[in-house]
Parts: C-alpha cells; structure tokens; sequence
C-alpha cells in the first residue's frame, strides 16, 4: 500500500470513528443524568465542561433530567458547577419551573440555595 493510501485510510478511521465515540459519550452523560450516576458525571464533567448544558435527544439540559428523574445529588452537583438554571426545553420549560408531579420543584428546593 502507498504512503498516502494508508493515510487516507488513516484519516477516514480519525474521522468516522472518533465522533461515535462522542456521540455515544454523551448519550452516556445523559444516562448517568438520568440514573444519579454522581461518579461517572463528575467524570465526564471534568473531561466535558461543555456537556454541563448540552441537551438530549428529547431537548432536555442535564439539569431537568436530574429533576425530572428527582435525583437530587445530581441536581446539587450540576448547580455547584454552574449549569444554566434557565435552559428551556423546546416548549418552554426551564428546571425552575415544576416539571410534572413527584418530580423535584427547582424552584422551591434550589431557588433559595442559588440565591445565597
């Protein structure tokens, strides 16, 4: 094989590989959102800054996925590193605002500890 065939195929495997690798990342990001998965989110958090905010398939930010799921740690966790109290799902809905019932109210759990 040539030199510049092997780095065609070099770089075809850079491209078309490494984003599935992030692709399913995130996705896995979300799962651990929505299992309370504090290890494995701190983890990625620290390798991902810019997944603090990133919404899911259903247009959800990671911080009403915790509430939503009433996975409190988490919610605790995402406000201590700074996760966008206001990020509004495709209809409106931020995690200040009651999500559905038996869900966390961010509104009255967090609002008066982000406040401080």
């Amino acid at each position: 094989m040539f030199k510049s065939q092997k780095l065609t195929t070099l770089l075809l495997v850079c491209f078309c590989i490494f984003p599935l690798f992030a692709e399913e990342s995130l996705e896995e990001f979300h799962q651990f959102i929505r299992s309370g998965d504090v290890e494995n989110i701190t983890r990625l958090l620290d390798q991902h800054q810019e997944w603090l905010n990133a919404k899911d398939s259903n247009n959800l930010p990671p911080l009403s996925q915790a509430a939503i799921a009433g996975k409190i740690e988490v919610v605790s966790l995402l406000i201590d590193k700074g996760a966008d109290l206001e990020a509004g799902d495709n209809e409106g809905s931020t995690p200040l605002l009651p999500v559905r019932p038996g869900s966390l109210r961010l509104s009255d759990t967090w609002l008066p500890m982000v406040q401080k």
